[in-house]
This record gives structure tokens, sequence and C-alpha cells, in this order.
């Protein structure tokens, strides 16, 4: 049965002025058969009582003996998560989810990722590259900011190791600001259906989502003018944490 284990915080990373990434052990046996893309939800304590539960996709490694998660601040529990110092207990309860479960055996996907949205794919990646995976993968990532990025030395290394485009959508995009040590592609603006249809291969080509519900519901719209078919459309909504 798939139970709340208690566990802690045992150190904590952080990528930007919103987003840290947490590690979490020990775990419970049944994380050892976890998937790449799946999530936990997650249990802190706030004035001696266990707080409500929270999904937050997994993003380490399958290997670990650990499971990380990455988290941006986006309401009052996310800002006391920031907030916690190692150690600190923790009650966690997964794996748990769906997304992507298949996508070992596309030949061609497109990842869209809107902000912190970016994190199951990071563990779908690595997975895919540990994989030897020969499929053809192309990434968009879609911020507002580019001091909003993180990820970006793993992505570029996961991007020599397997057939990856990795490219970096930022409404507010100074160009002074960008990193030539990427082989990323940078667009300013909105991610739309004419960015989307420089990198299309097909419309068999398999499309994985996760972001907020108000981006997946434009690109949906923007998908659709493309001729895209929601069947072909894969989307995370539980493993991202939206406020409160």
């Amino acid at each position: 049965m798939n139970e709340y284990t208690e566990a802690q915080i045992i150190s904590v990373k952080i990528e930007n002025p919103s987003v840290s990434s947490f590690e979490i052990k020990p775990l419970p046996p049944r994380f050892a058969e976890r998937k790449a893309g799946q999530y936990l939800l997650l249990k802190i304590k706030k004035e001696n009582e266990w707080s409500e539960p929270h999904p937050f996709t997994i993003t380490s490694r399958l290997s670990e003996d650990f499971v990380g998660i990455t988290v941006k601040k986006l309401g009052k529990f996310t800002n006391i998560l920031h907030s916690i110092k190692p150690p600190a207990p923790v009650m966690i309860q997964g794996p748990l989810g769906k997304f992507a479960d298949n996508v070992i055996k596309d030949n061609k996907s497109i990842f869209i990722a809107g902000g912190i949205g970016i994190t199951p794919f990071i563990s779908i990646l690595d997975y895919l590259a540990y994989s030897k995976s020969s499929a053809k993968i192309i990434l968009f990532w879609a911020n507002e900011n580019i001091e909003d990025l993180f990820y970006l030395d793993q992505l570029h290394d996961l991007s020599k190791k397997i057939n990856l485009k990795i490219i970096l959508v930022i409404n507010n995009l100074d160009k002074n600001k960008i990193k030539n040590k990427y082989s990323f592609d940078w667009k300013n603006g909105y991610l739309t259906r004419e960015t989307l249809s420089e990198y299309i291969i097909d419309q068999t080509t398999k499309f994985y989502m996760c972001g907020s519900p108000n981006m997946q519901k434009y690109l949906f719209a923007q998908l659709e003018l493309l001729k895209i078919v929601p069947a072909m459309i894969d989307t995370e909504k539980f493993g991202i944490y939206m406020g409160k």
C-alpha cells in the first residue's frame, strides 16, 4: 500500500532567487521502482503539525538513493518550504503518476515546459540519455525572463548525449544576457504557433506538456491551429504545484 513515510530534507540547493532544489531520504523500498516523470506528495511540519500534502515532480536520477524535487516560490506552502533548514522532517507518498510513461517508445517527441514545468522533463531526458535513446526530441521551455532559467548546464550536457534540440522562449529576452556557451536556440516573446511550426516534425510527433493550466489551454489552441489532434498531446496535471 502506498502510504505516507517519514523522511528528511537532507540538503537544499538554490537554483535562482525563486527556485530551490531539495534532496529527501531515506526512501521506502517502493521508490526504487519509480519511473521518470513521476511525482510525490509532500507534507512538512508547521507548528508541530503536518501540513496538507502538495505534489512535486521527482527530478533526481532513478539510480539515486534519494529523491530530488525542485520548487518555485508560488504561495504560502512553497515559501515555508524554501525557509526550511536541513535536516528537516517531511512525510512523502509516492511515486505517483504516469506522465510520459511510454516516451521511450517514441521516435519523435516534442516537450513543452512553462516555467517550473521543466521539472518532469529533467528526469525524463536523463532517463532517455541513460537508455541511449536515438529518438529525435525537441524541448521548448517558456519563461518570462532569462533570470528565471536554471538547469542550463544539465540541459546542455544532455543535448550532447541524445538527439535533443532545446529552444528557450523568453517573453522579455535581453540578448545581452544570453550565455553563448550553450547550444540553445533563443526566441523572444511568447511560444506561438509560428515558433512551434519552425520545429514541428510532422503530425505523427508526440507532444508532452507541463505548465500552468492557462499555459496548457493556450498551447492546446495553438497546436490545434497546426492540426495537432489532442490524442497526440500528453499533459502533466499533478506534478507541478501552482500555489497556496
